[in-house]
C-alpha cells in the first residue's frame, strides 16, 4: 500500500496533478465543450468581425463569461472588452501554450455549468439572426373571387 503512495507522489511531482479532458480544455481556452455557449476562431474574428453576435449571444445567455485569447490582437481585444462592460459581463483572458494558428479558439463565452448546447459554433449563430427575405402576405381574395365572380 505505502509503495503506491510513494509512486502517486513521485508521478505527481514529475508529471503534475492529472487533468481531466486536457484537449478538451485547451481548445475551448480553458472550459469543458458541454460549458461553451459561443466559440470563435482567431481568423473569423479578423475576417468576420463577429461583434453583433457576440452581443446577441450575451444578451441572449446573460450571467455567463466571456473568454479572449490572449494572442488576440490589441484593437480587436478593446472592442470585444468594450462590449463585455457595456453588458456587464465579465471576462478574462486565456494564454495559449504553443503557436498560435487562425484555428486556435479566439474567443469562448462559457457557463460556469454544463449548457449543453448542441450549436455553438459562429456560423450556427449568425445563420440564427440572419435576416431572410421576408414573403409579402397573399393578397386577400374576395368571397366571390372563389367562385370565379369578381366584383368590377
Amino acid at each position: 500500500m505505502a509503495e503506491k503512495d510513494v509512486q502517486d507522489y513521485l508521478e505527481k511531482g514529475l508529471y503534475g496533478a492529472p487533468q481531466l479532458k486536457p484537449e478538451e480544455k485547451k481548445k475551448f481556452l480553458g472550459n469543458f465543450r458541454e460549458r461553451v455557449i459561443l466559440v470563435i476562431t482567431m481568423k473569423e474574428m479578423m475576417e468576420k468581425n463577429p461583434l453583433d453576435t457576440v452581443k446577441n449571444v450575451i444578451e441572449k445567455y446573460p450571467d455567463h463569461q466571456l473568454y479572449l485569447n490572449g494572442d488576440l490582437d490589441g484593437a480587436l481585444q478593446a472592442e470585444y472588452l468594450k462590449v463585455a462592460k457595456q453588458l456587464n459581463c465579465p471576462f478574462r483572458f486565456v494564454t495559449t501554450q504553443g503557436s498560435t494558428t487562425e484555428e486556435t479558439t479566439g474567443l469562448v463565452y462559457a457557463a460556469s455549468y454544463a449548457m449543453h448546447l448542441e450549436n455553438i459554433q459562429l456560423a450556427d449563430y449568425q445563420e440564427l439572426t440572419t435576416p431572410t427575405e421576408e414573403t409579402p402576405p397573399p393578397k386577400k381574395q374576395s368571397f366571390w373571387s372563389k367562385f370565379g365572380l369578381s366584383k368590377k
